[in-house]
Protein backbone atom coordinates (compact mmCIF):
# COMPACT_ATOMS: atom_id res chain seq x y z
CA UNK A 1 0.00 0.00 0.00
CA UNK A 2 3.16 2.43 0.84
CA UNK A 3 4.11 2.30 -3.03
CA UNK A 4 0.57 3.14 -3.80
CA UNK A 5 0.70 6.43 -1.89
CA UNK A 6 4.09 7.50 -2.17
CA UNK A 7 4.47 6.19 -5.69
CA UNK A 8 6.07 8.75 -7.93
CA UNK A 9 3.26 8.60 -10.55
CA UNK A 10 0.54 9.52 -8.47
CA UNK A 11 -1.44 12.80 -8.62
CA UNK A 12 0.62 15.48 -6.82
CA UNK A 13 -2.59 17.49 -5.97
CA UNK A 14 -4.04 14.42 -4.04
CA UNK A 15 -0.26 13.83 -2.92
CA UNK A 16 -0.55 17.08 -1.33
CA UNK A 17 -4.09 16.72 0.13
CA UNK A 18 -3.35 13.25 1.74
CA UNK A 19 0.09 14.78 2.82
CA UNK A 20 -2.46 17.98 4.61
CA UNK A 21 -4.70 15.03 6.27
CA UNK A 22 -1.49 13.17 7.25
CA UNK A 23 -0.16 16.27 9.34
CA UNK A 24 -3.58 17.34 10.50
CA UNK A 25 -4.47 13.70 12.04
CA UNK A 26 -7.89 14.01 9.68
CA UNK A 27 -8.97 10.74 8.87
CA UNK A 28 -6.19 8.90 8.87
CA UNK A 29 -3.38 8.63 11.75
CA UNK A 30 -1.41 11.90 12.30
CA UNK A 31 2.24 11.25 10.36
CA UNK A 32 4.28 14.38 10.14
CA UNK A 33 7.25 12.70 8.49
CA UNK A 34 4.78 10.83 6.18
CA UNK A 35 3.46 13.86 4.98
CA UNK A 36 6.70 15.72 4.54
CA UNK A 37 7.35 12.89 2.33
CA UNK A 38 4.20 12.97 0.41
CA UNK A 39 4.86 17.28 -0.37
CA UNK A 40 8.77 16.40 -1.45
CA UNK A 41 6.60 14.07 -4.33
CA UNK A 42 4.40 16.80 -5.02
CA UNK A 43 7.17 18.96 -5.48
CA UNK A 44 9.24 17.19 -7.99
CA UNK A 45 6.12 16.95 -9.83
CA UNK A 46 5.86 20.84 -9.35
CA UNK A 47 3.08 21.40 -6.97
CA UNK A 48 3.67 24.68 -5.42
CA UNK A 49 1.17 24.18 -2.38
CA UNK A 50 3.03 21.35 -1.46
CA UNK A 51 6.51 23.82 -1.55
CA UNK A 52 4.68 25.95 0.93
CA UNK A 53 3.39 22.94 3.11
CA UNK A 54 7.27 21.80 2.98
CA UNK A 55 8.35 25.26 4.49
CA UNK A 56 5.81 26.06 7.03
CA UNK A 57 6.76 21.99 8.16
CA UNK A 58 10.75 23.20 8.66
CA UNK A 59 9.53 26.59 9.61
CA UNK A 60 7.55 25.07 12.99
CA UNK A 61 8.95 21.85 13.38
CA UNK A 62 6.74 19.64 11.88
CA UNK A 63 7.99 16.37 11.54
CA UNK A 64 11.40 17.67 11.43
CA UNK A 65 13.85 19.86 13.15
CA UNK A 66 13.19 23.16 13.03
CA UNK A 67 15.38 24.81 10.34
CA UNK A 68 14.49 28.05 9.11
CA UNK A 69 17.08 28.10 6.31
CA UNK A 70 15.63 25.00 4.91
CA UNK A 71 11.80 27.12 5.15
CA UNK A 72 12.96 29.66 3.28
CA UNK A 73 14.62 27.41 0.68
CA UNK A 74 10.86 25.65 -0.03
CA UNK A 75 8.69 28.83 0.61
CA UNK A 76 11.36 30.57 -2.31
CA UNK A 77 10.41 27.50 -4.25
CA UNK A 78 6.49 28.36 -3.66
CA UNK A 79 6.72 31.96 -4.14
CA UNK A 80 9.21 31.50 -7.34
CA UNK A 81 6.19 29.44 -8.55
CA UNK A 82 3.50 31.80 -7.95
CA UNK A 83 2.18 30.59 -4.80
CA UNK A 84 0.94 33.70 -3.23
CA UNK A 85 0.83 32.59 -0.03
CA UNK A 86 4.46 31.57 -0.40
CA UNK A 87 5.37 34.96 -1.39
CA UNK A 88 3.85 36.34 1.91
CA UNK A 89 5.30 33.03 4.35
CA UNK A 90 8.88 33.89 2.70
CA UNK A 91 8.38 37.86 2.66
CA UNK A 92 7.55 37.50 7.06
CA UNK A 93 10.97 35.30 7.08
CA UNK A 94 12.94 37.82 5.31
CA UNK A 95 11.45 41.18 7.24
CA UNK A 96 12.53 39.12 10.09
CA UNK A 97 16.20 38.04 8.89
CA UNK A 98 14.58 34.31 10.04
CA UNK A 99 16.83 31.74 7.92
CA UNK A 100 17.77 34.57 5.67
CA UNK A 101 19.57 37.74 5.79
CA UNK A 102 17.23 40.79 6.49
CA UNK A 103 15.89 42.73 3.90
CA UNK A 104 12.90 44.85 4.39
CA UNK A 105 12.91 46.07 1.04
CA UNK A 106 12.66 42.94 -0.70
CA UNK A 107 9.83 41.72 1.89
CA UNK A 108 7.65 44.42 1.00
CA UNK A 109 8.51 43.97 -2.86
CA UNK A 110 6.94 40.06 -1.71
CA UNK A 111 4.14 41.32 0.08
CA UNK A 112 3.28 43.16 -3.10
CA UNK A 113 3.20 40.63 -5.23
Amino acid sequence: MANVLFGPSIDPEGQCCLGVLMSEGKGVEKDQVGALKLWKLAIEQGNKRAMRYAGAAFEFGEGVEEDASEAVRYYKMAADAGDPEGQCSLAVLVNAGNGVAQDRTEAVRLWKL
